[in-house]
């Protein structure tokens, strides 16, 4: 195992799956374990593939929204609120992609520079896409959690591409796919297109930004700003779009509950979310 000695640590947190418990409450265990870090004089970050505005809102809510954050799976990373780095995806190759989503019907929404863009139809698309799915089961999404997001965020509704404001700067697609065959079909298009990286965060979803959009990027974008060499971050994580920040990573360690990919590209495994896996990871690899 990798051995960090730095007295400045910065350390980049997944959220859902990671900090995150399955009924996505924030445990006090794992904030405690955040603000001693901090207090020890280690830098925190989350790296999340949420839009940055719901992400600091609800970091704002949980009492921690002093920490920086990278968000849209690193494409944008942002400190007190100010964007600091930012990867935008190729307006052509977008249109290319959305074409394609708009024309097989699949539920989306966009995460850019001025909100959360969806679809009018997404919840017709999004039950319909259940309906028709094969064997759904442990899916991360459904009708009732869509409905609530939609109602809870400021999303921005439209109906064609035409109509997206012209200096829109997409970050990122999230896809809902609880169809596996369709997931497969989506992923075999993407790989037309040039210049995209294509991910994912749960079993149901496809996310998409610019290939140089990825957690590795705002990972590397924040310990560029705090001058904290490369050797001496850590990422903590639990799906496929925590890659990019475990690859790079000083120090990489995969949840109990992670994916096995994830598990077997990591230096090290904690516990899983539901044992605070965070706050034992901590305390075990930063104090």
């Amino acid at each position: 195992m990798k051995k960090l000695i730095a007295e400045r640590l910065l350390v980049a947190l997944d959220m859902d799956g990671t900090v995150l418990t399955n009924d996505k409450k924030f445990p006090e265990k794992n904030k405690q374990a955040i603000r001693k870090a901090k207090a020890a004089g280690h830098q925190i970050m989350i790296c999340s593939g949420r839009p940055h505005d719901s992400l600091t809102a609800y970091l704002v809510e949980e009492g921690l929204g002093d920490l920086p954050i990278s968000a849209s799976n690193g494409s944008v990373t942002l400190i007190d609120g100010k964007i600091i780095h930012q990867v935008a995806m190729n307006h052509s190759t977008a249109r290319q992609a959305f074409d394609w989503l708009n024309q097989e019907g699949y539920p989306f929404n966009l995460y850019t520079n001025q909100g959360i863009f969806c679809l009018s139809t997404i919840l017709t698309r999004a039950t319909h896409a259940l309906e028709t799915a094969p064997n759904v089961t442990g899916m991360y999404l459904n009708i009732d959690m869509l409905e609530a997001y939609l109602a809870k965020n400021d999303v921005i509704y439209f109906e064609t591409w035409d109509d997206l404001p012209k200096e829109l700067e997409i970050f990122k697609f999230y896809v809902f796919t609880p169809d596996p065959t369709k997931k497969v079909a989506f992923e075999t298009f993407l790989q037309t297109l040039q210049g995209l990286t294509v991910t994912s965060s749960f079993s149901d979803n496809v996310e998409i930004s610019d290939r140089k959009g990825h957690k590795g990027t705002g990972l590397k974008a924040l310990a560029d700003y705090f001058n904290i060499p490369m050797s001496d971050t850590v990422a903590i994580g639990d799906n496929f779009n925590d890659e990019g920040m475990l690859k790079v990573a000083g120090l990489s360690i995969a949840m109990g509950n992670a994916e096995e990919e994830i598990k077997a590209l990591a230096d090290v495994v904690t516990l899983t979310n539901e044992e605070f896996g965070v706050a034992h990871a901590i305390e075990t690899y930063v104090l």
